[in-house]
């Protein structure tokens, strides 16, 4: 008795599979529209899509709405049937701007699937829920996705990070109209924490302008006491990168008869430090993490 019992426990669950749906989305993908299926999704929101374990390898389904919520024009969430498509397998398909908010990916499969502008915000999926060479772009929404359960080459998952930081961000910046901009400025130094090279640009270039300021304006600095006696441009730009460094050899200084040199030389410090732990901060991430990351696909490649 007990032996049957737990062989029924253990047998799997029905999969939840509608055949109309399935033909219906099956011939929007052939004709390349999705028209009829949109118009059906909105006609019965409260229709469960049941299309669990389906093949969906190579279809065309971008601009499909296979959305799992529902929400009203003032924001109210509304009753919606759930969206079921646990364990489908979406080799090489196209489902750019599709809309999969919060619908079932659990044991789900995509491999060189083009995301390009898809919503996945919300969506449920497991460790068996698989994303693999994908092509991604800056529009692919993986807020609220469990992308450290689901199964995601190293590249591709940091590029839906990026996506999911920025998103965030740009969300954050809404509601802070006055420091939206140093802190916009602060993150296109790394291009939002994933730019090695951007943050070593704009350390190097910041030195350059400081030095510029110093050998146009060399009354700033005094060099070994004496006011102005930078040699050249080297001569600043070596005083530059020191300052910014936070270094300080004591040769060269801030003119204390100087107000703005003083305060010129504050500025390039806390710059200095800021660049400085940003880059500490990237390379740490190089060291431990599992590669760099991929590159945004512009278009679906052959």
């Amino acid at each position: 008795m007990s032996e049957e019992n737990n062989k029924s426990q253990n047998q799997e669950q029905p999969k939840r599979f509608n055949q109309q749906q399935y033909d219906l989305l099956k011939k929007c993908s052939d004709k390349k529209d999705f028209t009829e299926w949109n118009e059906y999704r909105e006609k019965n929101p409260q229709v469960d899509i049941e299309l669990e374990g389906q093949d969906f390898n190579r279809w065309y389904l971008a601009g499909v709405n296979l959305n799992g919520g529902k929400f009203d024009k003032n924001g109210k969430l509304v009753r919606q049937g759930e969206i079921y498509l646990g364990g489908a397998e979406f080799y090489r398909a196209d489902i750019q701007g599709a809309r999969l908010r919060d619908a079932h990916l659990e044991k789900s499969f995509f491999y060189y699937t083009d995301l390009q502008g898809a919503v996945f915000q919300g969506a449920y999926v497991d460790n068996f829920t698989e994303f693999w060479r994908c092509y991604v772009d800056r529009k692919t929404n993986f807020r609220g996705v469990a992308i450290g359960t689901a199964i995601i080459d190293p590249m591709t998952k940091l590029l839906l990070e990026y996506n999911i930081r920025c998103m965030g961000w740009e969300d954050w910046y809404k509601g802070h109209k006055i420091l939206q901009w140093p802190v916009w400025l602060f993150w296109q130094m790394s291009d939002y924490g994933i730019s090695t090279l951007r943050i070593i640009a704009w350390f190097f270039g910041m030195a350059v302008v400081f030095a510029i300021v110093y050998r146009v304006w060399p009354g700033l600095v005094i060099v070994r006491g004496e006011v102005g006696h930078l040699r050249d441009f080297i001569h600043a730009l070596y005083f530059s990168v020191v300052t910014m460094t936070t270094l300080g050899f004591g040769d060269i200084a801030a003119n204390p008869d100087s107000h703005w040199g003083q305060i010129l030389l504050m500025v390039q410090v806390i710059l200095g430090y800021v660049l400085l732990g940003a880059l500490i901060t990237r390379l740490a991430v190089l060291f431990t993490g599992e590669g760099p990351a991929g590159k945004f696909a512009d278009k679906k490649e052959n």
